[in-house]
């Protein structure tokens, strides 16, 4: 008995795509992004940079940045100050304990508003 060599259909043929289309698209991209460096601060970056400068009513102790992106400690009466000025909805919980650990966005930030203090 002789095998019969059968092509392979279960898998869609790929699709050949001109070396230059990557490229084009990533130029794209940064192009259609670029407008985004000039708008300046935008929500929670005034909350963090009042809380940098230390000039926030909800200033934690920042001295190590460990605490930066702490929005929510879980303090009943501090919660329900931010629910007040709307930083946080009006149906959080007033125990609320939100805590981010992003060790490399504290770096940049850190290293951000060490060289441009005021950007």
């Amino acid at each position: 008995m002789t095998a019969i060599a059968t092509e392979n259909t279960d898998t869609p043929a790929s699709i050949a795509l001109p070396r230059w289309f990557v490229p084009l698209v990533l130029a794209a991209t940064m192009l259609l992004c670029l407008p985004a460096l000039f708008v300046g601060r935008q929500f929670d970056d005034w909350l963090q940079f009042e809380v940098i400068r230390g000039e926030s009513e909800f200033s934690r102790d920042q001295s190590t940045m460990a605490e930066f992106f702490t929005f929510a400690t879980g303090d009943p009466e501090q919660n329900l100050r931010q629910i007040d000025r709307g930083m946080l909805p009006w149906w959080s919980d007033e125990r609320l304990k939100m805590r981010f650990m992003r060790p490399i966005s504290v770096m940049t930030h850190g290293l951000d508003q060490l060289l441009w203090p005021e950007s």
